[in-house]
């Protein structure tokens, strides 16, 4: 993933659709790849599932 980050600055990637399996798949890249994952969901349920289990202060709406 290409993006601009300083140094010392964690980058923050916010997944729509993160409650389907290519979403939630998106979501545990993203954060394998140092980012901090915003999981959003028509259904908060789905969006914190998807995000569950990961370590480093992730977030879902």
């Amino acid at each position: 993933m290409a993006g601009h980050s300083d140094a010392g600055q964690r980058r923050i990637a916010l997944v729509t659709g993160a409650g389907g399996g290519i979403g939630t798949r998106i979501c545990h890249r993203l954060a394998g790849d140092g980012y901090r994952v915003v999981a959003c969901d028509l259904d908060a349920d789905r969006a914190a599932a998807a995000i569950r289990g990961l370590e480093g202060g992730h977030e879902w709406r």
